[in-house]
């Protein structure tokens, strides 16, 4: 009768670093054993799949290609050793019944004849094999959990971040100092609303961020799912679900990561465009309250106008040159801080600051007992889970929310430092702050303008020709001495511009 040999050789995955014996050396075992017992291998298969559980595509083509020679020659599988071959007691079973059907197995280390005592030697080193898979994974979960519970990522550092490994120290995530700016900036960027995902991958292209392996310009896919979507930024990591607290440095705030997020939700999302327009999308038409929209004519002359979206508008196109103009012009005029109301600010300054370090602690202690409230009820909470008083659904949404509140917590306790911002100081820069805006339309970039506008104003509206806009807390300062001759700044206006300047 012929005789049809396969050669089989797997390994756990394509990764070369993390394979003890590699495809090339299984096979050239294989094949030497095989001229030792005068064989001659018929086909080769060479696969890079785990054994853990069925599944492998190659292991099955084989195993039917197996059954079918089988009834009519002697088929032999050889490969290194049993727990390259299967791992599994459903592939075991399988390949029971084949050699019951008259295959036989052999293997470098050793073989099995095919009789009982054969196949329960064979079948007790499945066993072994299978222990060993399900024992290294529950010991690699428990590593894990260990680690998610101490707050460090188990897993490789994501973009911005790098992984370390110490000398008697365990591996930790530190920030890349040469990619985590970029990273941050592409929150900022996402967050003024005025980019689309693939012109922001564009745009940090050109920047100089780049995917980790690759060095190529981030896919829509990673930029969203990797870098915009993940908590781990703003110093959380969800895992497998789940929301932990990190004790990693993060590299946004809190607020800026759930802007970020509140950005994707909306409606009416930022499409690329062929061309920019600063001004676009912020102002409203003064008749209609359509949003006014950039316009370039014979391919240098910018206007802005009506997009004429609820109906015929009467309002004309409106330059650029000028719409800047009068922009700078009004802004100025409102915001700007004289020596009176410079004078009424720093007074209350002096005034907070009497007082500052008592409210301070007096925050400081409502903070941390509502971290001790949200640490116990987060304990809590598992207990429940443990007494299957709540759903796997309900433990991880409520989970969540806790780990979320604990998060805010902790960064307004950061935020009521007195080392962060001293009142005397915040009014200097924020009376510094006002009186040079000029500056930055000086420096006319569109980013940073766009985010002034949105910093010192709201309501912005083209009618007639004219620019409007008001001007919001603290900003609106200015014209309280003009409408209100008897007004004096309090300590609530004080806080207000600490509150700015911190965002500044």
């Amino acid at each position: 009768m012929r005789c049809y040999t396969f050669l089989y050789a797997r390994r756990s995955s394509d990764d070369d670093d993390h394979q003890i014996l590699s495809l090339d050396a299984q096979e050239k075992a294989c094949r030497a054993f095989a001229d030792q017992r005068g064989l001659t291998v018929s086909r080769t298969i060479r696969e890079s799949h785990s054994a853990r559980r069925p599944g492998r595509p190659l292991f099955q083509e084989m195993l039917g290609e197996v059954a079918a020679r089988a009834k009519d020659q002697k088929v032999i599988i050889l490969s290194h050793k049993p727990d390259r071959l299967l791992r599994n007691l459903a592939d075991w079973a399988k390949l029971n019944d084949l050699i019951d059907s008259g295959a036989e197995l052999l293997f470098v280390t050793g073989s099995y004849p095919n009789n009982a005592q054969g196949k329960m030697a064979f079948g007790v080193n499945v066993l072994f094999a299978k222990y060993y898979v399900d024992n290294l994974s529950e010991e690699v979960h428990k590593g894990i959990r260990e680690k998610l519970a101490r707050g460090e990522w188990p897993a490789s550092a994501p973009l911005g971040y790098r992984n370390i490994q110490e000398k008697s120290a365990p591996e930790r995530v530190v920030v890349d100092p040469d990619v985590a700016p970029l990273v941050k900036r592409a929150f900022e960027y996402y967050a003024s609303g005025e980019y689309s995902l693939a012109r922001l991958a564009e745009k940090l292209e050109a920047e100089g961020l780049v995917g980790k392996r690759a060095r190529k310009r981030l896919t829509v896919g990673y930029l969203q799912e990797r870098v915009l979507r993940n908590p781990f930024y703003c110093g959380l990591m969800r895992f497998q679900g789940r929301l932990h607290p990190g004790v990693h440095q993060p590299l946004i705030s809190l607020s800026l990561f759930e802007a970020v997020q509140l950005q994707m939700r909306r409606p009416g999302k930022p499409r690329p465009h062929r061309h920019f327009f600063r001004y676009s999308g912020i102002f409203r038409c003064g008749s209609c309250e359509a949003v006014v929209i950039g316009d370039l004519k014979k391919g240098k002359y910018l206007y802005y106008r009506c997009n004429h979206h609820r109906g015929p508008c009467r309002e004309g196109y409106l330059r650029q040159e000028e719409l800047e103009y009068q922009l700078r012009r009004r802004i100025s005029s409102r915001v700007a801080i004289d020596r009176q109301v410079a004078s009424l600010l720093r007074e209350a300054a002096a005034k907070l600051r009497r007082t500052y370090c008592r409210e301070d602690g007096t925050q400081k202690e409502a903070l941390q007992r509502q971290l001790a409230e949200s640490n116990r009820r987060l304990s809590a909470l598992l207990d429940m889970r443990l007494g299957n008083f709540l759903t796997d659904e309900e433990y991880t949404r409520k989970r969540e929310e806790l780990v979320l509140a604990i998060a805010r917590a902790e960064e307004a306790s950061q935020k009521v430092e007195l080392s962060d911002v001293e009142p005397e100081e915040a009014v200097e820069r924020f009376i510094s702050f006002c009186n040079d805006l000029d500056k930055v339309f000086d420096r006319g970039e569109d980013a940073e303008i766009r985010a002034l506008l949105g910093i010192v104003g709201s309501n912005y509206r083209i009618r007639g020709k004219e620019v409007h806009f008001e001007p919001v807390e603290p900003f609106a300062l200015a014209s309280q001495v003009r409408h209100r001759p008897l007004w004096r700044a309090s300590e609530e206006d004080v806080y207000k511009v600490i509150a700015v300047v911190k965002t500044l």
